[in-house]
């Protein structure tokens, strides 16, 4: 799959739109970097608080029609925490501390622990990112097993943990995004709030999917004690103890439009 195209080149056009958005409707840029990410989730599945307002559909679908483009354009790039970071630093969000990895390195740690053996002895593949920001680290990962081989992707289950919601949204929406757009079918993507330093149990689920034929691998095989690849810190735990979700429930908010209406679904 070609991803020579520079991320930085077509998400310009998302971020320059989300830092004209800032006072829209008497709204900050943040609010509508927030409500965007809110918008395109609920069309994976995350029920909206509540729907918005006809004005704010209208821009929250220009958003989010730019969003889709630019991952269609760059696929498995961190878009995300690049316009993050360019609004953190233009609305006072410096204290936050939020710099994500860059891609280039994601994308060379990524090659370096790929390990073919792995996919081909097991049924079922564990990656834990407990770290996950932007999600940057699982984006890489994933784009270069697509390379080697995409048909391994449906053994993998992503499981992806951090203390900031925005970035348990970010990393959640890219992968999402990134597996819809570009069609590869992930067996299975878990997305946890909460301090992966601390007690497993207090983690709560953000967001769970998986598909039939993962659910049926991962009950012939017993790998949920084993984390077989970890793209940071080793996080163990999170696998044996934390509650999980068994499905998830579709439901689309009146008048709401998701990132799936942007390529004809």
């Amino acid at each position: 799959m070609n991803r020579a195209i520079s991320p930085e080149a077509t998400q310009k056009n998302l971020t320059n739109a989300i830092i004209k958005s800032h006072n829209h409707l008497g709204y900050s840029a943040i609010d509508w970097f927030g409500w965007m990410l809110d918008d395109c989730l609920a069309g994976f599945g995350k029920r909206l608080e509540k729907p918005w307002s006809d004005q704010q559909t209208k821009h929250l679908f220009e958003l989010g029609g730019l969003y889709a483009d630019t991952v269609f354009k760059n696929a498995y790039k961190d878009v995300l925490g690049g316009v993050y970071q360019e609004l953190s630093s233009n609305y006072g969000r410096k204290a936050l501390a939020q710099y994500f990895s860059p891609y280039a390195i994601a994308s060379c740690m990524a090659k370096i622990s790929y390990n073919a053996d792995i996919f081909e002895k097991n049924k079922v593949v564990r990656v834990a990112e407990p770290a996950a920001g932007s999600g940057v680290m699982v984006l890489a990962f994933v784009g270069n097993l697509v390379d080697e081989n995409p048909g391994y992707l449906e053994k993998v289950s992503l499981c992806c943990v951090d203390l900031d919601l925005t970035c348990v949204k970010m990393s959640t929406l890219q992968i999402m995004a990134n597996n819809f757009i570009h069609a590869p079918k992930l067996g299975e993507l878990l997305c946890l709030r909460g301090n992966s330093l601390g007690d497993p149990k207090e983690l709560t689920t953000f967001f769970h999917a998986s598909t039939t034929n993962f659910d049926n691998w991962s009950k012939e095989q017993d790998a949920i004690d084993k984390l077989d690849f970890v793209v940071s810190p080793q996080l163990e735990e999170i696998a044996n103890e934390t509650e999980q979700e068994t499905e998830v429930v579709f439901i689309q908010p009146k008048k709401q439009m998701s990132i799936m209406d942007f390529f004809g679904a």
